[in-house]
């Protein structure tokens, strides 16, 4: 966890298959936004895929080359790695189920700034542990790290936040947290395991 305001840059993390819908040139966007009000931030990607030469070349043009780290596929050691050294998480995929990368990354102190979904509120704490963005808009993302950035008594409310929230994550407590959304989504009840 980040022990000083000024204990270098501050590290934003990108997890995930680099495609069209996973929309990380929002997330390269927003770091130049950062960048361009003079903020320190650097930004780590882990993953692949097709988008990635696109994001290379976006992060050229846009001049932030430098501060963004292309790590390719790594393994979930690494990941989690990347995790540690990271203070925020940015996933501005357009269209997400429930997300366990930002699982992942709370329970390891990591406040997530991520996508509207089915399940933003529950996994936001309604604010209190992750911020919910519009990820087509640049200008949003930015707007929520700067925010937490320049607000760190927040930022730490957050990663103790999410880190409590995730402490009793076991599969069984997910079964039974994703049978209630489900059932108070859809309205209904659903039929219990067979015996």
């Amino acid at each position: 966890i980040r022990s000083t305001p000024d204990a270098g840059p501050w590290r934003l993390a990108i997890v995930g298959r680099l495609t069209p819908n996973k929309n990380q040139q929002s997330a390269v966007r927003a770091l130049a936004l950062l960048v361009e009000a003079g903020f320190d931030v650097a930004l780590d990607v882990v993953g692949d895929g097709p988008e990635r030469d696109r994001l290379v070349a976006l992060a050229t043009e846009l001049g932030v080359i430098d501060r963004v780290h292309f790590h390719g596929m790594v393994d979930h050691a690494r990941v989690l790695d990347v995790f540690r050294g990271a203070d925020l998480q940015l996933l501005t995929t357009r269209q997400e189920g429930y997300g366990k990368v930002l699982l992942e990354s709370m329970v390891l102190g990591v406040v997530p700034v991520f996508s509207r979904s089915p399940v933003s509120e529950e996994i936001s704490g309604g604010g209190t542990r992750a911020v919910v963005i519009d990820p087509d808009r640049p200008e949003q993302v930015a707007a929520a790290v700067r925010g937490l950035i320049e607000d760190r008594d927040r930022w730490l409310a957050m990663v103790d936040d999410a880190r409590a929230a995730t402490e009793g994550l076991t599969l069984e407590a997910f079964g039974r947290r994703t049978r209630e959304l489900l059932e108070r989504q859809w309205g209904l009840s659903l039929a219990g395991p067979r015996s």
